[in-house]
């Protein structure tokens, strides 16, 4: 039986600590920027059930994945890294996360007023992630993907753009999707190449298409895998404003 989902458990934090004491002595400035907490919550517009959250956030899973950031500086490109392993730890648990909302980073850097060693998740979708992989048309495609590492992204505004012949645009080309525009952005992405293609990598992306729209006040856009090319290590990513 599905527990009632009390309004106010909708707006409450539940905090989990990561506790260890650096081994190591560190300079001051070090440990007041080190991640040592994650303060996970729900948005009052998901339907994620408090309890099973609450259940997911005590797991062994969970611990693991967050104590592997422990000590790290909160930037960019931790956050990016923590938010796939995060949606791999919920998947664990059986909690279907689509999206994070991190309120406290904004246009690549904490906010004056964050504290740099707790760093807040916010829920914002539970159901089928909107970054996606086309279906696998062979039997090894599998083991094929796994191998590609990545090489290309291309953002596109429309699924009519997609191209239907492999692409060979190395590097970050984007068209017609001006907040994805900027140098930094294109930097974060390059960041991953190299990786392997693949639902991991994907997600990735995700994120830092998601950082570039909330810094601009934009809601967070559909992102969705249109096309991929193991071959050249391409992919064609679409970006839609329609929720």
């Amino acid at each position: 039986m599905r527990i009632t989902r009390l309004t106010e458990l909708a707006f409450t934090c539940i905090l989990l600590a990561v506790s260890t004491l650096c081994a190591q002595p560190t300079s001051p400035s070090v440990t007041t920027s080190a991640f040592k907490h994650i303060e996970v919550s729900i948005d009052p517009n998901c339907s994620l059930d408090p309890t099973v959250l609450n259940h997911a956030l005590v797991s062994e899973v969970f611990r693991e994945t967050v104590n592997h950031f422990y000590g790290r500086a909160i930037n960019q490109d931790m956050i990016c890294h923590l938010a796939s392993d995060l949606y791999d730890a919920f998947e664990h648990e059986g909690i279907e996360v689509s999206r994070f909302r991190f309120p406290d980073f904004q246009k690549g850097e904490l906010l004056k007023d964050a504290s740099p060693e707790v760093l807040r998740v916010i829920i914002i979708g539970e159901a089928d992630a909107p970054v996606s992989t086309p279906p696998v048309s062979s039997a090894g495609a599998n083991e094929t993907q796994s191998k590609c590492t990545l090489k290309g992204v291309i953002f596109l505004a429309d699924k009519r753009e997609i191209m239907k012949t492999a692409p060979h645009h190395q590097g970050v080309h984007v068209w017609r999707l001006p907040l994805l525009t900027d140098d930094d952005f294109t930097r974060s992405i390059q960041e991953l190449f190299g990786d392997s293609m693949g639902e991991d990598v994907y997600k990735k992306i995700q994120t830092l298409v998601d950082f570039q729209y909330q810094n601009a006040g934009r809601p967070i856009p559909v992102v969705k895998v249109g096309a991929e090319d193991m071959e050249n290590g391409i992919v064609q990513i679409i970006i839609t404003d329609d929720q």
